[in-house]
Parts: C-alpha cells; sequence; structure tokens
C-alpha cells in the first residue's frame, strides 16, 4: 500500500461548499496524522506490545490567490464579516463545527474529479499569514482541518481521496 500520510497534490481548485474560492499558488499538501495509544506489557519494559487507534488529525494547508473578502473570511471563521471589512476576535467558547462545509481539493492537472480530495466537514484552522508585499499577489496560507463526519461509512470520517 501507498504511503498516504503525507500527499502533495499540486496546484489545486479550491471549492468551500458550493462557493468556487480559485486556484492555489503552488501545490496543496494533505497530511493524515494517526493518533495511536501504545499498549506496553511489564514483561517487556518500555518497548511496544501493540498500539490502539484514537483517531486521526487530517488537515490540508494551502497558498490561495483570490484575495477577495469573501475568501478571507472563510479563512478566518472566528472572525465577522461586516460590509466592507472584517473583524476579528471572539469570545471563548465559539465551536469550529458551527464553520466547517465540505471542501474539494481539484488538481488543475486533472480534467475531470478522478483525483479529488474531499474533506467532508471541515474549516479553516491555526494562524492565517497574509502577505502585503509590493509588487506580489497579495495571497494567504491556510490550514483547513477536518473534523469527523459521522454520516460517512468507516474509513472515511474525515475525508476520501481519489485517486482513480
Amino acid at each position: 500500500m501507498a504511503d498516504m500520510s503525507h500527499v502533495e497534490m499540486g496546484a489545486c481548485s479550491i471549492k468551500i461548499g458550493t462557493a468556487e474560492v480559485g486556484h492555489t499558488a503552488g501545490p496543496v499538501v494533505l497530511h493524515v496524522e494517526p493518533i495511536w495509544r501504545p499498549r506496553r506489557e511489564e514483561k517487556y519494559g518500555e518497548s511496544f506490545v501493540d498500539a490502539v487507534y484514537m483517531g486521526s488529525r487530517v488537515t490540508a494547508t494551502a497558498r490561495l490567490l483570490e484575495k477577495t473578502l469573501a475568501n478571507l473570511a472563510r479563512a478566518l471563521p472566528h472572525g465577522l464579516t461586516s460590509g466592507a471589512s472584517i473583524g476579528l476576535g471572539r469570545s471563548p467558547g465559539f465551536r469550529l463545527s458551527s464553520a466547517v462545509a465540505q471542501i474539494t481539493l481539484h488538481p488543475l492537472e486533472c480534467s475531470n474529479t478522478a483525483k479529488d480530495v474531499v474533506l467532508h466537514r471541515a474549516a479553516a484552522y491555526g494562524p492565517v499569514d497574509i502577505e502585503f508585499q509590493e509588487g506580489k499577489e497579495r495571497s494567504f496560507q491556510v490550514v483547513f482541518i477536518g473534523l469527523i463526519d459521522p454520516a460517512q461509512p468507516e474509513g472515511q470520517l474525515h475525508a476520501v481521496i481519489n485517486q482513480t
């Protein structure tokens, strides 16, 4: 089986829910991190006898070129859009699950959906760096995190990677 823990997809178009948010500058990296709880037995000291799967962290990192206010708002779910501005910061207790949408990553090199990656319930997570450099197109890097979708079948709770 191929190592699918770190998949670099090249430049992609990104759809958040039904909204096309444009193309990426450079590749999109899908990172799948399984979380294991080690099982040990005193007889073997610190050696692992087994490991129990405790879940996964699935993220997709992309640099978005489209610098619209709507796209920036999608990258800052903890902010609030009002007219022609985005406010930053909310009171503690805001739940990321209230801002999730299906995220579809479509490699530009592919003419059909055969290599799309779909994160069923995902939202921007982590820091967002917005570059303001004279003479350069403004872009911002976003890390999307996939949350569990209990409606999906076993083995596809976070996402599905199409590789046909």
